[in-house]
């Protein structure tokens, strides 16, 4: 094979390589997408500290911070849309695996003293506390926890936090 046919034939291969990378971009480009990471928080006069894990360096500068962790029941969400489109998230709450498939958080506030439904912008965030408290029969059957946005999508998330908590709840 000549020298030009073979430059002919790569430069044909690379440029079938970039259009079919641009076509796939372009699609993952308009799809909505939503990071939802379940979180513990520590109300502390009128702030919360949010937890998603606990990590055992701090535990062992400070050994209070595994009392305050373990003895916390207060739940939160945060919300990050990885999508290159704004969205509306209207509710958010857990699914379960009793026979109710999902709890909602109808008592809740984001931060900014906000309410939903609440609009958030390409790559922004948004904190939305609940403001009641699960009882133990309720957090043992979370599975995870999931937000809902205006066209109906859900979106699911789990953390390290939220799985502590479920098993600290199912040895009590």
């Amino acid at each position: 094979m000549p020298i030009f046919d073979t430059i002919t034939f790569s430069i044909a291969v690379l440029g079938a390589v970039l259009g079919l990378l641009n076509a796939w971009r372009s699609l993952i480009k308009d799809q909505i997408r939503v990071k939802i990471t379940p979180k513990l928080y520590v109300p502390i006069k009128g702030q919360a500290l949010t937890i998603s894990h606990l990590d055992q360096a701090v535990v062992a500068h400070d050994p209070r911070w595994q009392t305050v962790y373990d003895n916390t029941k207060h739940l939160c969400f945060e919300i990050i849309n990885l999508s290159y489109l704004p969205i509306t998230i209207s509710e958010v709450g857990f699914i379960t695996n009793s026979k109710i498939s999902r709890i909602v958080m109808l008592k809740h506030y984001c931060s900014g003293n906000i309410k939903l439904p609440q609009r958030l912008e390409p790559r922004s965030s948004l904190l939305i506390f609940g403001s009641e408290i699960l009882g133990d029969d309720q957090i043992i059957t979370i599975r995870r926890g999931y937000c809902e946005t205006d066209c109906g999508r859900r979106f699911f998330g789990r953390s390290p936090a939220l799985s502590d908590l479920i098993k600290r709840t199912k040895k009590a």
